[in-house]
């Protein structure tokens, strides 16, 4: 939250942990964090995160995704 305000909410389906890519989408209330996001580079900035699978699959949904 900023100022009260949501700024993202990600949605994972908790049926499907084990086998599954589990991050279902992110519910974007903030543009400036939005776009934030879909610029930074994980694979770049931060390779050891990325052998973290819900993180690299949100990275991956946000790239995939572009604002509206």
């Amino acid at each position: 939250m900023l100022d009260g305000d949501p700024v993202i909410d990600l949605l994972f389906d908790a049926t499907d942990i084990e086998q599954g890519d589990f991050f279902f989408r992110a519910v974007e209330s903030n543009n400036d964090l939005s776009m934030g996001l879909r610029a930074f580079n994980p694979a770049q900035d931060m390779k050891d995160w990325m052998s973290v699978r819900p993180i690299k699959s949100v990275f991956d949904w946000l790239h995939k995704n572009p604002l509206p």
